[in-house]
């Protein structure tokens, strides 16, 4: 169990440290575009949210409402579409609260693989980390590619998002996999 902590603790440290740099790199910018005239939008949203803090869908189609499928098809028709993450002025950037959650999510993700390895036999190093590289892999596509299925994630932004993610894995993965090793007779 203590080579699973260390394993877990040593690379959610690689993963922070590769998902960091690659958070600073052109690479996270990946599919996202400049609106000609955000100062018009940020009016509308401050009117059309109540200036209130949330994940919005719009056109808005109450899904519990009777033919609430054939009303959200003809609003797709007629409307453009979209998801939308609003926060009020005064929300804080980057900040210890939000690099400390990132850190403990990334913490959680090694010491599962951690664990998952630990069960398995196998004897080469770089197996180890290509099966650690591969836990990440069912990460990197269960919500990457249902977001850009569903809501349109720009496919730039989508892939540009999974090769991050992957090379935070495939780090985790060095470190982990010099640590867990299989338990020999």
């Amino acid at each position: 169990m203590g080579r699973i902590v260390l394993a877990g603790i040593a690379g959610g440290f690689a993963m922070f440290v590769m998902m960091s740099i690659l958070h600073m790199s052109p690479i996270a910018q990946a599919g996202f575009s400049k609106m000609s005239d955000d100062g018009a939008v940020i009016a509308a949203l401050q009117t059309a949210t109540d200036n209130k803090p949330g994940l919005y869908f719009y056109p808005y189609v109450d899904m519990h409402a009777k033919d609430a499928m054939a009303k959200s098809e003809a609003a797709l028709k007629a409307n453009p579409s979209g998801i939308l993450i609003y926060q009020p002025a005064g929300a804080s950037g980057m900040n210890f609260k939000r690099l400390f959650t990132e850190f403990a999510a990334e913490l959680v993700q090694a010491f599962i693989a951690a664990a998952l390895l630990a069960f398995t036999m196998i004897p080469a190093y770089g197996g180890r980390v290509g099966f650690v590289t591969l836990v990440g892999l069912v990460s990197v596509v269960t919500t990457n590619v249902s977001y850009w299925n569903w809501y349109a994630f720009p496919a730039t932004f989508t892939l540009a998002n999974m090769a991050m993610e992957l090379a935070g894995f495939f780090a985790a993965g060095l470190a982990i996999a010099a640590i867990v090793r299989p338990k020999t007779a």
